[in-house]
């Protein structure tokens, strides 16, 4: 990852008030954060307060979309970090496989040609198609002509059981 290069964006679908954890994942990968739950009840109550610890430590921008995913990700900018931990299908949960081929695919379809990230827990998954995108030697999606390689992330506390994967859009 290139962490010099400006205005990169992580993407976080389906959020909850999961908002401090994720920006200090994604520092010196995003310079922003776009944090989407459909839910108004999600936005952050202290948003003075995640601004100071954005300000003090020096960590990506916040900017929240208070819409059904399905609307949101068309309008979206060029994604360079897709994190998506924590989400079910159960009550509260999203109830969308985005660690799925079908929405993936939508993901994908905003990612930069080289050097795309995903950070996921694996939450709503498709598990044969993820247990191929997270295989060690990687895997060549064929009919969508990207690229998936499992990284191993430095640790870190807050990056347990989180898969980091680079995408890539394969030469044709």
């Amino acid at each position: 990852m290139n962490s010099l290069e400006k205005n990169r964006v992580g993407f976080y679908p389906c959020c909850g008030k999961d908002i401090l954890a994720p920006l200090r994942i994604m520092k010196g990968l995003v310079d922003k954060v776009i944090f989407c739950d459909r839910a108004r009840s999600c936005l952050p109550k202290n948003r003075r307060e995640i601004l100071n610890q954005v300000e003090l430590n020096d960590l990506p921008r916040p900017e929240f979309i208070v819409d059904d995913l399905r609307n949101a990700i068309p309008s979206l900018p060029e994604i360079h970090v897709f994190f998506y931990r924590g989400d079910s299908q159960g009550e509260g949960g999203s109830n969308l496989y985005l660690m799925g081929e079908k929405w993936l695919t939508k993901v994908l379809e905003r990612f930069p040609m080289k050097e795309g990230l995903i950070i996921t827990d694996g939450s709503n998954r498709e598990s044969k198609f993820f247990n191929k995108i997270t295989r060690p030697e990687g895997y060549y999606w064929s009919t969508k002509g990207w690229e998936f390689k499992i990284m191993t992330p430095s640790p870190s506390p807050e990056n347990t059981r989180l898969y980091y994967i680079r995408v890539e859009r394969a030469p044709s």
